[in-house]
């Protein structure tokens, strides 16, 4: 049986944003190896080395698409065929976009204690969805291998540790020169990127304007793919924050419960 592998990337920061998303993906190492060689062939159709939403986003100022327009033809053919690979090759995604005003309420104290930033938040609702799915089938979490250029990292690597989790390994989503030396990258990791914008945005408006104006079609098509993002709000943030509080836990423990079943579920289920 091949082993399975997650990868995870953020959209957003917590410093200027309205909001934080982490997303990824499983699936089988068989199916990772398939998916990279469909991917960077895609990729390669159009002369491009990596995908970065970002970059995407912005045609015509830096990176891969600095060549590009906002209204390229190409454009939307190249986001609908990489949908279409990430579509074909994994089994399940995962997700949390943290809203930023969520985390006001805590004092600094309090984030430090508890290692809560919103990109710690966010990976730790991931994993926990990872976990509570893996416990379905009895199967043993997977390495989670997360984008190492996200700031965070450190509150993430305490906040899994804490929770009993294997430690996460960080690496570049696309190839960096280091010493001299190449570092390849994790492709999946580009399309944990995509995913990730594709919770960011929604949340982000909603957190703006009050409302959405319409589902964006490669977000109905991504969101076909089992699995159950979640989305951490300011009452959300208020009830971990009096658990908690009464606990005077660091953090809450997998399978206590003493968490309330009304935030997220409970246990793992509880992000």
């Amino acid at each position: 049986m091949s082993a399975f592998t997650a990868y995870f990337d953020a959209s957003g920061t917590e410093h200027d944003q309205l909001c934080l998303a982490v997303a990824g993906f499983v699936s089988t190492t068989d199916k990772w190896v398939e998916f990279d060689q469909r991917w960077n062939e895609r990729l390669a159709k159009d002369g491009i080395k990596y995908f970065h939403m970002n970059e995407f986003n912005n045609p015509g100022s830096k990176g891969e698409f600095r060549n590009w327009s906002y209204d390229d033809p190409r454009r939307p053919l190249l986001h609908r065929d990489l949908i279409g690979v990430i579509t074909d090759h994994v089994d399940r995604h995962f997700g949390c976009c943290v809203i930023t005003e969520a985390l006001n309420g805590l004092t600094l104290q309090e984030r430090q204690e508890w290692h809560l930033s919103a990109y710690a938040l966010a990976g730790r609702s991931c994993a926990a969805q990872l976990r509570l799915w893996c416990e379905t089938w009895g199967g043993r979490v997977p390495r989670m291998v997360f984008e190492r250029g996200d700031h965070g990292r450190g509150e993430l690597e305490k906040i899994l540790k804490l929770n009993k989790f294997s430690d996460p390994v960080f690496e570049p989503s696309r190839d960096v020169v280091e010493g001299g030396f190449i570092t390849k990258g994790m492709v999946p990791l580009q399309a944990a990127d995509l995913l990730a914008f594709e919770l960011f945005d929604p949340a982000r408006k909603i957190e703006k304007d009050d409302k959405l104006k319409r589902i964006r079609p490669s977000y109905d098509v991504l969101s076909r793919i089992p699995g159950s993002p979640r989305v951490i709000r300011i009452r959300e943030m208020q009830i971990l924050r009096s658990l908690l509080r009464a606990t005077r836990d660091e953090i809450w423990i997998p399978g206590s419960r003493r968490e309330s079943p009304g935030w997220i579920g409970g246990d793992d289920a509880f992000w």
